[in-house]
């Protein structure tokens, strides 16, 4: 995403951890230190579908007993629906999308595709076998416009009719590291005419 420096501290790398690591340290976390939840903080998790579906049969097999979340905005696209019902069984209870922009001309610009129906179906079975949702909005884009900033409350109003529970929004910033820093100027004349959006 244009908004993001990742791509620039870690230059594209990501390195996976074995599925019958993963699930040893959740053992250990367990019986060590008492931990019944845990929050997987990567922004790829789920990019490796055979990998999550690994962790979670062994999770369910070991009867493992701790709960889990994904909290950094994973790619909904990298889950497949199918898959949902054996995340709740291994203990998964919340997983945070990023849809970013109800527009598809504003994701085009931003760099990142996003399969609106998949999200919506994605979100509704996930209320189906109680895994808790969010969605991460942006407001601000330097390619948002109006109409953009309306397709975006739209998108999240159909969200939440099949089951969103929470959504985050975030106004761009041009952090240092990220394309739109290099490339784009943004500025705000009166912070006062910032606004943030809910579904009605």
């Amino acid at each position: 995403c244009d908004f993001c420096v990742i791509p620039e501290t870690n230059g594209l790398l990501w390195r996976e951890r074995a599925p019958e690591e993963v699930v040893a340290e959740f053992e250990y976390l367990r019986d060590r230190f008492k931990i019944q939840h845990i929050q997987i903080e990567d922004l790829n998790p789920t990019i490796n579908t055979r990998r999550w579906t690994k962790i979670c049969e062994l999770l369910v097999e070991k009867k493992v007993g701790v709960e889990f979340a994904f909290v950094s905005g994973t790619k909904a696209e990298t889950v497949r629906i199918d898959q949902l019902p054996l995340f709740a069984r291994a203990g998964c209870r919340y997983i945070s999308i990023s849809p970013e922009s109800g527009s598809s001309s504003v994701m085009k610009a931003i760099g990142k595709p996003f399969d609106y129906e998949h999200g919506l179906e994605f979100v509704k079975t996930c209320r189906q076998v109680c895994i808790f949702t969010q969605a991460c909005f942006l407001v601000g884009h330097p390619a948002e416009t109006p109409d953009n900033f309306m397709a975006s409350q739209a998108y999240l109003r159909s969200l939440v009719k099949n089951g969103l529970d929470e959504v985050a929004v975030f106004i761009v910033a041009p952090m240092a590291g990220s394309k739109i820093s290099k490339n784009t100027g943004i500025s705000v004349s009166d912070p006062k005419k910032l606004t943030s959006f809910s579904p009605q």
